[in-house]
């Protein structure tokens, strides 16, 4: 920006030193271009307008393939205004653009987000139903068609299993096959626990995304978990690599309220 700036005054100089140089004693029907001395019947590109440098004396006006010049001081500043306002104007676009930018991720710094999720944990033996927040906050994706929005990453992972569940199914008493993300996109889950009145009613959909971390090596019994409803439920099971879940706190007992998956 600071460099066009300077290119332009430089050039507006050039112009007024030409200027009045062609009042002394320039060379009858020549124009000058970039210090090329080409003849009034030389054809200029259009492209050499915003740096060329243009006066002639004995002739009225110099007819080209794409331009018409005088040596009347009036269409020098003309000229300059024109280029003087397409530069301010291309600034004025990239600083509001580079403005915009730099709020957007102002903002996402200042409003650091975490991931909430429901998880079924285990504690000395037993199964536990826990809202948990993901350590690592929420990234700004760079990548194309989803760049400048959130994205959360969710560690390593090692399958990706695709179920459907019947209406009314019920999953009876179970430990967790393996530590995993459970993604409902469908239907309704209830998960219960064997030894206690805690539930958590799983939505498929936007908010339909839980841990199940209640292996058999750190759960004796597991949890139960029933699809209520008259409609199919489906669920993606993604396993996580050796185990071993998120880093995370405990934000409290029991499931995720609404408002704190609001964010999502």
């Amino acid at each position: 920006m600071i460099f066009g700036y300077i290119n332009l005054a430089l050039w507006a100089d050039e112009i007024r030193v030409n200027m009045a140089e062609s009042q002394r004693s320039p060379p009858a029907n020549i124009v000058s271009v970039r210090g090329q001395r080409l003849s009034g019947a030389t054809k200029v590109r259009s492209s050499h307008l915003s740096k060329a440098v243009l006066y002639l004396k004995s002739t009225p006006t110099v007819s080209t393939s794409s331009l018409v010049t005088t040596h009347q001081p009036g269409y020098c500043r003309t000229l300059l205004l024109v280029a003087m306002f397409a530069l301010v104007r291309t600034t004025l676009v990239n600083v509001v653009a580079f403005l915009l930018q730099s709020m957007f991720l102002i903002a996402a710094a200042q409003e650091e987000r975490h991931l909430n999720i429901t998880a079924i944990s285990a504690a000395n033996g037993r199964s536990t139903i826990e809202c948990w927040q993901i350590t690592r906050p929420f990234d700004i994706s760079t990548d194309p068609g989803t760049a400048g929005t959130a994205a959360q990453q969710l560690g390593d992972l090692t399958n990706l299993t695709f179920t459907i569940l019947p209406p009314r199914f019920d999953g009876g008493l179970h430990n967790a096959p393996f530590v995993q993300y459970v993604a409902f996109t469908s239907g309704v889950a209830v998960v219960s626990l064997p030894d206690s009145k805690e539930k958590a009613t799983v939505i498929g959909g936007k908010y339909g995304l839980i841990i199940a971390a209640d292996i058999a090596s750190v759960s004796n019994q597991g949890h139960i978990t029933r699809y209520p409803t008259d409609s199919t439920t489906t669920a993606l099971q993604i396993r996580m690599k050796d185990n071993t879940p998120p880093k995370h706190s405990i934000l409290h007992p029991g499931a995720c309220r609404k408002n704190e998956l609001s964010e999502l």
